[in-house]
């Protein structure tokens, strides 16, 4: 008995294990995940109940996308990809939709900037609002009766110059008024100033394509790192004033970390503006402009190490009259002064007349008036440069043995003076010109000039002379 006990159980096993796998089912059989969500556990079926064969095994179509353990989903990166169950020869498939969440990306810049605006929950949405060195999002009123600083005649903190009688010298934000850093704490925090302009400089550079493109229903301008195919996306969100939106659909705008530097700004903030393409909107120019403080704009968070960013930058002084073939260096006065990065950019207006190096060099060519410009991110000042010519306004004759520098110049409210290029003056005429000795008395008298060239030959416009003689005499003397 026991012996045939033992053949019918061993018969009823041989019996099960030859009945196959018909059908095998995958629950549920689409899923979208987004970057950085919890794994999910997907279900399976397998039919018939009694099928022998129930080992199951998974693979991913795209482990880049979403990998696969037993079952488990883990979301990797944006994409798609399918999760495929197999048992007994039958398949069934599960598609999995990853989402980018957010995350940092490497455009190749100093910083690594965010994928989208803060409080965004998809890449190309809108982000929530916020007046600048505020931390309350989405409030009902953006005014300057709503704003946590006060209004223009009485605000009460950011105030680096005396306004109204107040000062505290702080000109970029504090952690604690930072939006991106108290909401997503670490390195996240707002651009600056010069990382945002870097930002837009991309433009110019043979790594970068920017585009404007459509995602989620929204305009967005894209910008993208060549080296490595990363982007982001600034949806043209607009901005929020007093009760309502204005310029949506035709405009991001975002909040940097700096204030104005400035007597009669300091309730202005600098923003980063794009629009859809690299054009002039109204009066304001994609790239950085400014902003009153109490507006609400969006945040793209930057993460990087905190940093004390340069916030105003000045030239000793605005006009400088040099001799031609002279070089000299102009002083640029920068506050604070331990600004983490201190790197000045130099151009000039017309090169021809004086050109500046990257060093911030001046070399003087050519008779005639220029303007320097030194600038660092959204920052700049300019310097009007006067060139004084040799052998056109100012003589030197050691060739005929003279001794003497001669400026043609006017005396004003004086009588009519005049004399011939190369030659000592004499004598008088209505043209009202006299060579002039340049000497020590020269630099105490208010006189007017316009050049003349070896022909006689002399430009219209009197040009005031007061320091311009000045330098000429220091350089020839």
């Amino acid at each position: 008995m026991t012996l045939g006990l033992v053949l019918f159980v061993y018969g009823c096993k041989k019996a099960q294990s030859s009945i196959p796998v018909t059908e095998i089912n995958v629950s549920p059989t689409e899923v979208t995940m987004k970057e950085g969500d919890a794994p999910i556990h997907l279900t399976v079926t397998i039919l018939p109940e009694e099928a022998a064969n129930i080992t199951v095994t998974w693979q991913s179509s795209n482990t880049l996308v979403a990998t696969v353990d037993d079952g488990t989903v883990t979301a990797v990166s944006e994409g798609t990809a399918s999760i495929t169950a197999t048992a007994g020869g039958k398949t069934a498939t599960c598609q999995i939709t990853v989402l980018a969440g957010f995350k940092a990306v490497d455009m190749g810049l100093s910083v690594l900037w965010a994928n989208m605006d803060l409080g965004a929950k998809e890449v190309g949405e809108y982000g929530s609002f916020y007046a600048w060195a505020e931390v309350e999002a989405n409030k009902s009123n953006y005014d300057q009766e709503t704003y946590k600083w006060g209004n223009y005649s009485n605000l009460s903190k950011y105030l680096p110059l005396s306004y109204n009688g107040r000062k505290d010298e702080k000109a970029f934000l504090d952690e604690e008024d930072d939006a991106a850093h108290t909401d997503l704490g670490g390195e996240w925090r707002i651009p600056t100033v010069d990382e945002a302009s870097e930002l837009f400089e991309t433009r110019e550079n043979d790594n970068y394509r920017w585009t404007t493109i459509e995602v989620n229903g929204h305009s967005c301008r894209k910008i993208t790192y060549l080296v490595n195919g990363n982007s982001i996306l600034l949806p043209f969100s607009g901005y929020k004033f007093r009760g309502g939106v204005q310029l949506v659909g035709s405009r991001h705008t975002s909040w940097t970390a700096n204030n104005v530097v400035s007597s009669s700004s300091m309730h202005m903030a600098y923003i980063m503006n794009a629009f859809p393409q690299d054009v002039k909107a109204g009066a304001e120019l994609e790239g950085i402009t400014r902003r009153d403080r109490w507006v609400g704009c969006t945040i793209r968070p930057v993460k990087a190490p905190r940093r004390i960013p340069m916030c105003s930058m000045s030239f000793d002084t605005h006009d400088k009259a040099i001799a031609e073939n002279t070089t000299f260096t102009p002083t640029v006065t920068i506050w604070p002064e331990n600004a983490d990065n201190k790197t000045l950019k130099w151009k000039s207006d017309d090169p021809e007349v004086a050109s500046v190096d990257k060093n911030g060099v001046v070399t003087a060519h050519n008779s005639g008036y220029t303007s320097i410009w030194c600038s660092h991110g959204a920052l700049q000042d300019i310097l009007k440069i006067e060139v004084a010519p040799f052998g056109y306004g100012i003589y030197v004759k050691n060739e005929l043995g003279w001794e003497k520098i001669y400026l043609v110049a006017r005396i004003v409210n004086q009588p009519n003076f005049t004399g011939t290029p190369g030659q000592e003056p004499e004598g008088e005429s209505n043209d009202g010109y006299l060579y002039f000795k340049l000497d020590e008395s020269m630099m105490e008298q208010e006189l007017y000039y316009r050049f003349v060239d070896g022909k006689g030959n002399s430009s219209a416009e009197f040009r005031k002379a007061s320091y311009s003689k000045r330098i000429i005499f220091t350089t020839l003397k």
